[in-house]
């Protein structure tokens, strides 16, 4: 099987140009070829004598790739099912691809130890999800596979569609089947107790020399990185700033600067009050937009000044104070 997949990998086109509906094909030597090897240990024999019509009789309204790359998806599935519906006639499930891939899984790449049990429990879920996945294609496939040494029938051909999924799940997918998924669901029921007996870890551990932690699956995160995003949020909100003042450093002392709430006199400002040494500043503000530029472009005078920069430059100051208030303390 291995080496006729190979085979159709090896007679791709370099560049496949679109999609196309897939037409009826007709079976070749190679497919006849790969019937030996694939269908010895699965029940795809007994699909076959179901029956099947041709893609005519089937309408759907997905787009499947041409022939050389449908041969190939097909027969990948195929090899799929068959480490999924692998079974050892004296019952040992070590002899399975997925059981030795999730072994493999079980262990820690840079010690080589093994995970512990709460670590493993997600893995083998997820493992069991996608088998679901791949037996529900298998038990009720939304299309006829013709490209196979032996069609298997779409969902459509089979009389009860319950009764097909049911048989498969009584087979293939129930604990105490000597099967893959089997043997899955008797390591993942292993792992509870032990779990519920070790109790779940922290998420976060600091390592000996408290420069560095450890959060979720070895994801190692040092002290000095902290430094340097804080060190760079303040170098860039600096950087902003200036830009919003157009370059502008006042040396304003802005705690002596008072205002008086109570007057009520018609255009009064707090910059006319001696005491506060603002009386220039207004001048000096509308100098020095005069003759600044914001991004490359220039002000021009204030009455005809550029209705876009009036426009971008309040938004580039409402977005500095957002990023001013992201930033964590």
């Amino acid at each position: 099987m291995m080496h006729y997949i190979l085979f159709l990998a090896s007679q791709l086109p370099s560049r496949e140009q679109g999609h196309s509906r897939r037409q009826p094909v007709e079976d070749d030597e190679l497919s006849q070829a790969s019937s030996d090897e694939s269908d010895g240990e699965t029940d795809f024999e007994e699909d076959a004598s179901i029956g099947i019509d041709d893609s005519s009789q089937y309408q759907s309204e997905f787009l499947l790739p041409s022939r050389p790359w449908l041969e190939l998806s097909e027969a990948l599935f195929q090899l799929s099912m068959m480490f999924w519906t692998h079974q050892d006639p004296a019952g040992d499930m070590s002899s399975s691809v997925i059981i030795y891939y999730t072994a493999v899984m079980g262990i820690q790449r840079q010690s080589m130890s093994y995970y512990p049990a709460h670590n493993s429990t997600g893995g083998l879920a997820a493992l069991m999800w996608v088998g679901r996945a791949l037996f529900l294609e298998y038990a009720l496939p939304l299309y006829s596979y013709t490209t196979l040494a032996y069609h298997w029938p779409s969902r459509d051909q089979y009389h009860s569609q319950p009764e097909r999924l049911e048989a498969i799940r009584q087979r293939y997918l129930v604990r105490g089947c000597y099967t893959p998924f089997g043997e899955l669901i008797e390591l993942k029921a292993f792992s509870k107790p032990i779990v519920r007996q070790e109790g779940m870890p922290g998420n976060l551990s600091w390592a000996p020399d408290g420069r560095s932690f450890v959060v979720g699956n070895d994801k190692e995160v040092k002290l000095s990185d902290f430094c340097k995003t804080y060190h760079k949020a303040i170098a860039l909100v600096e950087e902003q700033v200036e830009e919003m003042m157009l370059g502008l450093k006042p040396n304003f002392n802005l705690d002596i600067v008072g205002d008086d709430l109570n007057c009520r006199k018609a255009g009064w400002s707090f910059l006319q009050k001696p005491e506060n040494k603002l009386s220039d500043a207004r001048e000096m503000l509308i100098n020095k937009l005069r003759t600044s530029q914001f991004r490359g472009k220039p002000y021009s005078s204030i009455p005809n000044c550029r209705v876009p920069l009036i426009v971008a430059y309040p938004l580039f100051i409402s977005h500095v104070f957002v990023y001013i208030l992201s930033i964590p303390t």
